[in-house]
């Protein structure tokens, strides 16, 4: 029994060999290969990109960089700012009942609010990207082989 398969496996090998099949047998594991290497690459770029959103929304990292990035929040700090210095100056010369105060502070509300709304706008845009990298992770796991059941 053990001779007829040495011969059989002698045989197979042979033919291989005459019809070039030992080679295309290993480019496609070598293609196979690569593949599962680039989607395991790409899974773990993704988790990383998942924990580096989860801990900016954590306050583990600081976000202030990103907000501070965002030429509207700089324009409305800017705004802000000037504003104060208004109000300042005309506080101490008519007071803080007069129109002109009221207007200005009135204005700086709204400022604040826009601010406030801009920073809140941030912060849901980077829930969104957790979220959609959450979803790709999941996508990359379920494509994983070992995900799969094995026959």
């Amino acid at each position: 029994m053990r001779q007829k398969t040495v011969a059989a496996q002698d045989k197979v090998t042979e033919f291989r060999k005459q019809y070039g099949i030992s080679d295309i047998a290993a480019t496609a594991n070598d293609s196979e290969v690569q593949a599962l290497d680039n989607l395991q690459k790409q899974l773990l770029g993704t988790q990383n990109l998942r924990r580096s959103l989860e801990a900016k929304l954590s306050g583990q990292q600081s976000s202030a960089d990103e907000v501070m990035a965002s030429n509207s929040v700089q324009s409305l700090r800017a705004t802000l700012s000037e504003q104060q210095a208004q109000l300042a100056q005309l506080s101490a010369t008519y007071g803080p009942r007069h129109p002109k105060v009221r207007e200005l502070e009135s204005q700086m509300a709204t400022t604040r609010q826009s601010l406030s709304h801009e920073t809140r706008s941030l912060s849901d845009n980077i829930n969104t990207e957790l979220a959609r990298t959450k979803e790709l992770e999941q996508k990359y796991i379920h494509a994983s082989p070992t995900s799969r059941p094995r026959c």
